[in-house]
């Protein structure tokens, strides 16, 4: 039976190796983030967040988007303003790439895009600030600073666990974590 299931969870939770633990047993996932990279390359997108965030993260037509993340989450109120330009147009793009087929959603704003009407169930991510602070750190080469800056800009964990169907904790090991995954998936995808 078909599903949308969609993920969400703070920055540097684990949703990108829930994703693909879920597209290693077959299921397809929509990263949002990609969609939303590409989205942000359309004229237009580029033009209202260059009004909003300075005129000089765009430089030979192309988006400078380390500087427009340093200037959008640099607060909540600038983390909502990037997000009221850009989740219409990436939450229209990803309603024309669901299928058939049973698919995740991951999605970091899922709630706030709206998205989460689409989905048949939710499965938040969540590992403690610190783990996470360590995580985003390493894969996107942030200071400490920047780092710090990106995590209080995100949502609360309680800001999850009220919403999502299911919480799944990313504190362990990463086999711990794939096993808890594998064994959610299967209980989601067998419900009728």
């Amino acid at each position: 039976m078909k599903k949308i299931i969609g993920l969400t969870g703070p920055t540097g939770s684990g949703k990108s190796t829930f994703g693909s633990v879920a597209e290693k047993v077959g299921i397809r996932v929509i990263n949002c983030d990609a969609v939303a990279k590409a989205v942000s390359q359309k004229a237009e997108i580029m033009a209202a967040l260059a009004k909003q965030f300075g005129q000089d993260i765009i430089k030979d037509g192309a988006l400078l988007r380390p500087l427009l993340a340093e200037r959008a989450f640099s607060s909540p109120d600038n983390t909502e303003k990037l997000n009221k330009i850009m989740l219409p147009a990436v939450v229209n793009e990803i309603k024309s790439m669901l299928g058939d087929d049973t698919v995740i959603l991951d999605a970091p704003t899922l709630y706030e895009s709206g998205l989460d009407s689409e989905c048949d169930t939710v499965v938040a991510v969540l590992a403690s600030e610190k783990l996470r602070k360590e995580r985003i750190t390493e894969r996107d080469s942030l200071t400490d600073k920047a780092a710090k800056r990106r995590l209080s800009a995100a949502k609360p964990d309680s800001f999850f666990e009220g919403r999502a169907d299911y919480v799944i904790y990313n504190d362990g090991d990463e086999q711990e974590f794939k096993t808890k995954t594998i064994a959610l998936l299967r209980e989601i995808t067998e419900e009728n």
